[in-house]
């Protein structure tokens, strides 16, 4: 071989080298950087999820208890606004005020709206005082009318966070006040204990208010508004949240949800953003004071927006394309025609532009051990569930989501299966025993000649 060739030789193997380097080193190069690029916060609780399907993008501390004072009021909304979905109350309804009420909303020195005991108010009024202003006195209206007493409402609080499996928290009332306060006592303010719940609690919270009531959100993206507009009571509310628009700390897309303080964990809040088709809850419980809530707040947007994205998996109604066949015993229609009974995007690292995904086919008790479904089947009937995961990206889920739960996107049946008429039926018998005798017969041949 001459230099020329051999020189030739070198420099195609020096050009393959780099090539093989480029497929098998930089992807972990790439996933170096991304580690890198993993926030710390200086709070002592904190969680980033995805708000549509509860996956967790970052945790930090997400299970330690922090008082978490006014940010107390968004499990009150949630339970007010369960009552409404259950029809017990409506939106409409009128909410007396009860002494204890009245006295806690003439203390201006907390959050608060003026109430009075001669005038009656609306549930969305309430609501609207307790996500805009934190209004105390509004919030303990609103307990009482749902569960007779403020006491009573507490032990539903209880129930309802220890259903979702959380734990480690401590509720004491409907406000996130001092257990201390008294409203006749101004020193009070400052005494006793608060509600104490972690990062996990609170997102957990927040998902379920969403997904409860997502036009929730025009009341927290709201910075001004007049409480009881064009009465001698009116009185000008304003929001807490400091990163909505035209405030301190705008961050664009900001548009909820609460703030809360505690002198002795310091600053925390919870709020919501939606920015590239991605809506996220952040979670940043106990900074020192006030102000570094809103700084360690944007370290987790920054973090999110640049190291993740959402992609498009399937869409409802969309045909199952990824199970195999699924026969029908006795069916007027085989095999079963399946859809997707609910929209997933999940939310990917940028880096990965193409995710390979994995699918995981979870069978409900419908489908037999030959792994068969029997007529009659009413349209929409739920057959399993398909586990949608990323390659080499282990998704998390909060608790008490439904892929959670489920495991994944359920799996319908696309159209109503009756019972085949006999004759039908003894065609399907016949048809399926010629076609596995010929299987037998194909895998005896088979097996001899190879």
């Amino acid at each position: 071989m001459n230099k020329k060739n051999l020189f030739k030789h070198l420099m195609n193997g020096l050009l393959v080298l780099m090539m093989l380097q480029t497929v098998f080193i930089r992807p972990k190069t790439i996933e170096a950087a991304l580690d890198q690029a993993i926030p710390t916060t200086s709070a002592k609780s904190a969680i980033i999820i995805d708000a549509v399907n509860g996956q967790i993008l970052f945790e930090q501390d997400p299970e330690v208890p922090v008082e978490v004072a006014s940010i107390s009021k968004l499990l009150t909304v949630y339970l007010v606004l369960q009552a409404v979905e259950k029809g017990d109350i409506s939106l409409d309804t009128q909410v007396p005020i009860s002494d204890y009420a009245y006295s806690v909303s003439q203390d201006y020195d907390i959050s608060n709206v003026p109430l009075r005991q001669d005038e009656t108010y609306t549930v969305a009024e309430l609501l609207e005082s307790v996500m805009i202003a934190l209004a105390n006195g509004s919030t303990i209206a609103l307990a009482e009318l749902v569960a007779g007493s403020e006491q009573e409402f507490v032990q539903l609080m209880q129930a309802t966070l220890a259903d979702w499996g959380i734990e480690n928290m401590l509720i004491i009332n409907a406000t996130g006040l001092n257990s201390d306060y008294d409203p006749a006592n101004a020193e009070s303010i400052d005494q006793g204990k608060q509600n104490m719940l972690s990062a996990e609690a609170v997102a957990i919270i927040a998902f379920h208010v969403l997904n409860t009531a997502p036009e929730i959100l025009e009341y927290t993206q709201t910075n001004n508004k007049l409480f009881k507009k064009g009465t001698s009571d009116e009185f000008e509310m304003t929001n807490y949240n400091l990163m909505l628009p035209d405030r301190t700390y705008e961050f664009e897309g900001v548009d909820g949800l609460l703030t809360g303080y505690s002198d002795r964990d310091g600053g925390s809040f919870v709020s919501t953003i939606e920015r590239n088709d991605m809506r996220i809850i952040t979670v940043v419980l106990g900074t020192e004071g006030t102000e570094l809530r809103y700084s360690e707040t944007k370290k987790l947007f920054d973090y999110a927006f640049s190291a993740y994205m959402t992609e498009h998996i399937v869409e409802q109604n969309s045909e199952v394309t990824q199970v195999s066949q699924i026969k029908v015993k006795n069916g007027k229609i085989t095999p079963a025609p399946l859809r997707y009974g609910a929209t997933l995007n999940l939310i990917v690292p940028v880096v990965d532009t193409a995710p390979r995904l994995e699918y995981e086919f979870i069978a409900t008790e419908l489908i037999d051990e030959n792994g068969e479904l029997t007529a009659p089947l009413e349209e929409g009937t739920v057959i399993g569930y398909i586990a949608i995961n990323v390659a080499d990206t282990p998704l998390r889920y909060l608790r008490t989501t439904p892929a959670y739960n489920t495991g994944g996107v359920p799996i319908e049946i696309a159209e109503k299966i009756e019972v085949a008429p006999w004759y039908q039926q003894s065609w399907n018998f016949i048809t399926h025993s010629v076609n596995e005798g010929w299987e037998h017969t194909r895998r005896f041949f088979t097996d001899i000649f190879n």
